[in-house]
């Protein structure tokens, strides 16, 4: 396994960029996994410098070395396509995507947050219009200044 480029052992630090639990990091040993509990005023002065991140927590038990919930950050899972991509086929996968959620869940946990409301925490990515056109016509405000134009 490796991380940040090198073998995992040889690595500083190993963040984790996917939903949890991370199956690749549920077959490192407990005795080689250090989670960092922060604290609220720590979350706050990431969050600070880079607002994209939002407070998470990693649940005791996530992985065996666990006893405790722990405070982190994270970054809501959010898609990227092509600006050129046709506004009926962006806005049907974004629906398909909410109107399956359920299965999502099923197959990937941290899909539970994967909900319309959270879009509301994408401050800095612009939205395609067929994305756009979605959430609003259930009721999600999108602020025009986020609204990418083709």
């Amino acid at each position: 396994m490796r991380c940040l480029g090198r073998p995992i052992a040889a690595s500083p630090a190993c963040p984790d960029r996917v939903g949890l639990p991370s199956h690749s990091r549920r077959r490192v040993p407990s005795s080689a996994l250090l989670v960092i509990d922060l604290s609220a005023e720590q979350i706050e002065s990431v969050r600070k410098a880079i607002p994209e991140l939002s407070p998470a927590k990693i649940a005791a038990g996530t992985y065996r070395a666990l006893d405790k919930d722990y405070s982190t950050i994270g970054v809501y899972t959010f898609t990227i396509g092509r600006a050129d991509l046709p506004d009926d086929l962006v806005y049907q996968l974004v629906k398909a995507v909410f109107e399956n959620q359920p299965r999502l869940v099923k197959a990937v946990s941290a899909a539970s947050d994967t909900l319309p409301q959270n879009v509301a925490k994408d401050t800095f990515l612009p939205f395609h219009p067929g994305a756009v056109r979605y959430y609003r016509e259930i009721g999600i405000s999108i602020p025009n200044a986020l609204v990418a134009t083709n």
